[in-house]
């Protein structure tokens, strides 16, 4: 590897690290412990309604939001909410407009540093995006709690992430907070700048005295656990480190996230719910019912920045870890059988085209094309599985199939497919061509991951241009005059297969792939644009490479069966074709050498144009001119002859032709034959 191309991907990756979205800091295990001291006492001092955050300007919304729980009939049983919320879950949410006398004159509202905080991440009526929740429960100790018989006594800790997707990018909160299970009310709090993390905002954002004092207790026990951890870590090592993430947004603004969870229906109860999920956590392979989806509604509210986003009548559906889990490892089996298939028609393929002729009429680009989407695909497979250790083996054997089908056969086949196209080429040439795909593919890696992937928009165009593939077969057929380059089998299995994960990806509502919104008119755009590359491609296969293309723009093609004269043959002098023969492409005149094959090595008779005319003159009076025309067309589809003037049966030097696009006598390269 030259030092040129080390250089370059030293700089990629120095450049990936400065745009990454998240950073990671350390901190001495003895500082942080005095922090989570600091917050202990802060927690200790907090009172209701003194550190109690208002939020009169949302306070109908909140009161829609919660009237779910708050208006049960007395006389009914008491509603049943899923009590462990470790999942994934995903929705739409709308924005909401709020002017500026909605807003109180609060100390925590200011226009001017709204305006700051949102550093140009605006948000407007006609926005709307995905909302994305993974989130893990904790079971977690109550301190300095007087009444625990309360229905809000069963709360438990809440942390991980919340993703909001916009049409400009799109926002990662980091959370937490509490739910109390009895009521299926969940409060969140989280900033895309990491400055929202303190235990105390948990309290502060409790609507109610009793919840408040509960949180405060929640609070107070998370942060006697992390005490707890830090004294043992300072104990063994007192020179220890901590590392601290850190998440850098354009905006610092923070969210407060309410959210009510819908209830199960009526003949749920709560033994039913605990045993189902703890089959689910430890299977015992003990029969249990099984409730509905993970259903809730949220309002996400930032005071500071006076922005509402909304997401309600039960849009935000989820599954809990183990059921995702659980797709996913079959998503993974699905995953293996397409890389098995594909590996199948990739072998069926090279068996086709195993001459350099064959091999010529494939497209470069389009074998390149499919060998660098398998490759991202082996790229996206490996990342999930190291983001997801509990799915790391499923997803890292996916990764491996498509690496062995893109790194060996598919690099195998293009390296074929170049070297018969570029006859010339050395190893150099070879080596300059993996380092070229290595290079786009990082390269294409990093532009779409930094600029592309929080965009729908460049996602879907991405999307639809990888699976162009067989459009540059399309353009090579035209150009070169070619047909009959691929299987069949190979086409429309590998059409198929393709199309496979971009349906399940963008048509699926259940798929394992949360972060984008399901697009049926994109997955029927795609299915429409495969089918047409497919037929354009049955069709030149059929009626000719170029039967869509207008006579007037084709481009101009060499006649292997020119009609000569006898002076031609006995004299080999220069002779310019029959003008009968309105479609030769050759202006220039055709000299033959040899009245003889130089493959079969036995006499060859062309068709001349004194020959025709005096046949046509002598049968006149028994054949139509139509008759002789044909019969002279007939004989001369008889004999080839080379732009280097050479004279061929036409048998002959159509199957050399199949082997290598060489003239035999004199090795010119040849054009296609039609």
């Amino acid at each position: 590897m030259s030092l040129r191309t080390v250089l370059f991907f030293w700089g990629v990756f120095l450049l990936l690290h400065l745009l990454d979205s998240v950073g990671r800091d350390t901190i001495s295990s003895r500082a942080l412990y005095e922090q989570q001291l600091n917050v202990s006492f802060s927690l200790g001092n907090m009172s209701w309604p003194a550190n109690a955050t208002r939020f009169d300007e949302i306070g109908t919304m909140l009161d829609n939001l919660f009237l779910q729980s708050s208006s049960i009939d007395p006389d009914e049983p008491a509603p049943v909410f899923y009590q462990n919320l470790t999942g994934i879950m995903k929705g739409k949410w709308t924005h909401l407009n709020l002017t500026y006398n909605d807003i109180p004159h609060a100390a925590y509202y200011n226009e001017t540093e709204a305006r700051r905080l949102l550093a140009g991440f605006t948000f407007s009526k006609r926005h709307s995006g995905v909302l994305s929740f993974h989130l893990q429960s904790n079971n977690s100790v109550l301190m300095n709690v007087s009444h625990k018989d309360s229905e809000l006594s069963d709360v438990r800790f809440i942390d991980g992430f919340v993703k909001v997707g916009h049409p400009r990018g799109g926002l990662l909160l980091s959370v937490h907070g509490a739910h109390f299970v009895r009521t299926g009310e969940v409060f969140l709090v989280g900033s895309a700048a990491g400055n929202g993390s303190s235990l105390t905002t948990i309290p502060a954002m409790m609507l109610s005295k009793e919840s408040f004092e509960y949180a405060k207790g929640l609070a107070l026990g998370v942060n006697a656990e992390n005490l707890r951890y830090l004294r043992n870590r300072i104990a063994s090592d007192p020179s220890s480190e901590e590392d601290v993430e850190s998440l850098q947004s354009r905006t610092a603004c923070v969210f407060y996230i309410f959210m009510q969870l819908r209830h199960l229906p009526r003949p749920f109860s709560w033994e039913d719910i605990q045993a189902y999920e703890e089959e689910l956590l430890h299977p015992q392979g003990i029969p249990t019912r099984k409730p509905p989806r993970l259903q809730s509604n949220a309002i996400l509210y930032s005071p500071t920045c006076g922005v509402v986003l909304s997401s309600t009548d039960n849009t935000i559906r989820g599954l809990k870890l183990e059921q995702y889990h659980a797709k996913s490892a079959t998503y993974t089996v699905v995953v293996w059988i397409i890389s098995c298939l594909e590996l199948f028609l990739t072998m069926r393929q090279m068996q086709f085209t195993t001459t350099p002729s064959a091999l010529s009429k494939v497209s470069v680009v389009t074998v390149g094309m499919l060998t660098c989407l398998d490759a991202y695909l082996c790229l996206f497979h490996f990342a999930s599985g190291g983001a997801i250790p509990t799915l790391f083996l499923p997803f890292v054997t996916a990764a491996f199939f498509k690496f062995l089908l893109f790194s060996i056969f598919e690099m195998r086949y293009l390296l074929d497919v170049t070297r018969a196209q570029r006859r010339n080429s050395t190893d150099f040439a070879i080596g300059a061509m993996y380092s070229r795909f290595c290079t786009y593919m990082v390269v294409g890696v990093f532009l779409f991951f930094q600029f592309g992937a929080q965009s729908p928009t460049i996602v879907a165009i991405t999307g639809f241009v990888m699976n162009s593939f067989w459009v540059p077969q399309i353009v090579s057929n035209i150009r070169r005059n070619s047909r009959g380059a691929l299987d069949p089998y190979y086409l429309f299995g590998m059409s198929l297969l393709r199309l496979i994960l971009p349906l399940y990806y963008y048509g699926c509502p259940r798929n394992v792939v949360h972060y984008e919104e399901v697009k049926p008119f994109g997955a029927s755009v795609l299915v429409m644009w495969m089918a047409a590359q497919v037929i354009l491609l049955v069709l030149q296969d059929r009626f000719g490479p170029r039967v869509f293309v207008p006579s007037l723009l084709r481009p101009v093609q060499y006649d292997y069966h020119p009609v000569l004269t006898a002076t031609d043959i006995e004299q080999s002098t220069l002779i310019a074709p029959s003008v009968a023969d309105a479609t030769a492409t050759s202006s220039t005149a055709v000299s033959l050498r040899r009245n003889e094959c130089a493959i079969c090595f036995t006499s060859v008779i062309p068709v001349t144009a004194g020959a025709t005319a005096s046949s046509s003159s002598s049968s006149s009076s028994s054949k139509s001119p139509v008759d002789s025309v044909l019969s002279s067309n007939v004989s001369r589809m008889s004999y080839m002859v080379t732009p280097c003037h050479h004279l061929f049966h036409t048998e002959c030097l159509e199957k050399w032709m199949e082997v290598k696009f060489e003239c035999p006598v004199c090795r010119t390269e040849l054009p296609e034959n039609n």
